[in-house]
């Protein structure tokens, strides 16, 4: 679950659709999953778990998120999220700078999953379904129900999702340890373009470091160019993701990060 650091409101977003502004200033990822969100999302407020109206608005940007269908309907069957669960713009959801609460592993029979670490990231992997929701019953109103099973409706993509990205990025990372000069910094350009297509970040950012071992690779890869510092400020807030596929995310996940975001 990426870590986000949210941009400030931008006062052209008022009255713009809810999830676009979502996926403008955060990407076009869900935030629970990270499935990528190319053409649609489910705006949701995740302060107390209702999904708002069309149009954004500055008093919901606080907690306004992008869901995918699955994690929003997980969302919606579950009520408002409980205290304990982690959600990815207040708490740091994914790191490799310490242990995670949320860890990416994949088992032997190739399957790959959101592993708890403690209570809260249960609760969290429990809330939004992140291992997968139980097919749904068609219902009397379906008339072809084996055609049914063949849909979205029926099918939770986000698991097979999830292992085609893992299966991606240990590809490319075999290509990078056999790469070097100018071919790397391709390779790099490319695995950014690659990620950003296949969506869940965190899976990316674990077969990375897993195989690689360097911070640079996933900082060049998996974050957008660090700001520079504003004369008498501390830090420069976020850049939307509009500008960036991955702007957004904080930078304190990263393996040797002092803390504090980007």
């Amino acid at each position: 679950m990426r870590p986000l650091s949210r941009p400030p409101w931008r006062p052209r977003w008022a009255e713009r659709d809810a999830s676009e502004v979502a996926r403008y200033g955060l990407g076009s990822f869900c935030a629970a999953c990270e499935m990528p969100l190319p053409q649609e999302a489910v705006a949701w407020h995740a302060g107390d778990g209702y999904f708002p109206g069309r149009r954004a608005t500055i008093v919901e940007w606080p907690e306004l998120l992008a869901l995918c269908r699955r994690c929003a309907h997980a969302a919606h069957e579950h009520g408002p999220p409980p205290p304990e669960a982690l959600l990815p713009h207040r708490d740091l959801t994914f790191t490799l700078a310490a242990p995670s609460p949320l860890r990416y592993a994949r088992d032997d029979d190739g399957r790959v999953s959101v592993v708890a670490q403690d209570g809260r990231a249960s609760v969290t992997v429990g809330y939004f379904a992140l291992n997968g929701l139980l097919p749904r019953d068609p219902g009397p109103e379906v008339d072809d129900v084996e055609a049914f099973r063949l849909t979205v409706d029926y099918v939770d993509p986000r698991p097979g999702l999830r292992e085609q990205a893992w299966k991606q990025a240990e590809y490319y990372a075999g290509e990078m340890r056999r790469s070097d000069g100018e071919e790397r910094g391709r390779l790099l350009a490319t695995i950014h373009l690659v990620a950003a297509n296949t969506g869940f970040w965190s899976v990316w950012a674990t077969v990375l470091w897993q195989s690689l071992q360097d911070a640079d690779v996933l900082e060049t890869a998996l974050l957008p160019p660090a700001a520079p510092l504003r004369a008498g400020a501390d830090a420069v807030a976020a850049e939307p993701a509009g500008h960036h596929a991955f702007g957004g995310t904080r930078r304190d996940w990263l393996p040797g990060a002092a803390g504090g975001e980007g």
